[in-house]
């Protein structure tokens, strides 16, 4: 088990956005990160890594995330990002298929794909998980893509009126 936490009230706020944006890419997949204003960036995150499996919590300011062709070609994990919203709210673009989410609500994308995802400020827990460990075929992963599920219930559901660690 590896463990990564970021803070950004421990670096200069020059250096908080870059030092964010790539323990994120480490943690997901090369993509662009945009945020309005780089400084003063406010953000917190803790990655562990299980083997293949890597899990997150982060909390952070309104922020874009856009994975294109071009950073697919250069380098797909083949992995699925799979998000459970605790705070904030998302909306997300993947393959002609869109959602919009809020708190206990989850989402799944894919990193072989292009995607967009735009979230005001938002408390998050996601789970990045290589495609080759589902035993569920890719069309019907596939489906999934960008549609709400549901927070609430089944596996969401344990985060409700909790405040994950």
């Amino acid at each position: 088990m590896i463990e990564s936490v970021y803070r950004s009230e421990d670096l200069p706020a020059a250096d908080r956005f870059a030092v964010w944006r790539d323990l994120l890419m480490k943690a997901m997949c090369p993509q662009e990160v945009l945020v309005e204003h780089a400084a003063p960036f406010e953000a917190r995150m803790r990655v562990v890594q299980l083997n293949a499996v890597n899990v997150w919590k982060t909390t952070s300011l309104p922020v874009t995330w856009r994975r294109t062709p071009r950073a697919i070609r250069e380098s797909d994990p083949e992995r699925y990002h799979l998000t459970l919203l605790l705070r904030g709210g998302l909306s997300v673009s993947q393959g002609g298929q869109e959602g919009t989410h809020g708190p206990f609500g989850m989402y799944i994308l894919g990193t072989s794909r292009p995607y967009v995802a735009t979230n005001g400020p938002a408390l998050a827990v996601g789970l990045e998980v290589p495609r080759r460990l589902l035993s569920l075929p890719a069309r019907r992963t596939e489906a999934l893509v960008t549609r709400r599920i549901s927070g609430r219930n089944g596996p969401g559901a344990c985060w409700r009126g909790r405040s994950p660690g």
